[in-house]
């Protein structure tokens, strides 16, 4: 992997990859969110609480059409559409 410097932290450069330092702190980030989540899911309910169609709403109708900062897109991901997620197994399951 080609490494070069982003102009600005978090973004990706126009013709390259992250970072090797932005992305091991995106990517540690993203993996403690995920450990939080996994920690409490005794918090969420094992249902969805929107009704089919709602999310779409929520969403834009296209894509941006340049990057967005990484901390834009991590904060996006705790926003809505979490309220949409459904568990597929128990608390109680074996792991």
């Amino acid at each position: 992997m080609k490494e070069t410097k982003t102009e600005a932290s978090g973004f990706a450069p126009p013709l390259g990859d992250m970072n090797a330092e932005d992305f091991r702190r995106y990517g540690h980030e993203i993996i403690d969110r995920l450990g939080d989540y996994l920690s409490h899911m005794e918090r969420y309910p094992v249902l969805a609480q929107v009704k089919p169609g709602e999310l779409r709403s929520q969403l834009p109708s296209s894509p941006p059409e340049q990057g967005e900062p990484m901390d834009e897109i991590l904060a996006d991901v705790a926003r809505p559409p979490r309220p949409s997620l459904k568990r597929s197994r128990s608390l109680g399951s074996a792991r």
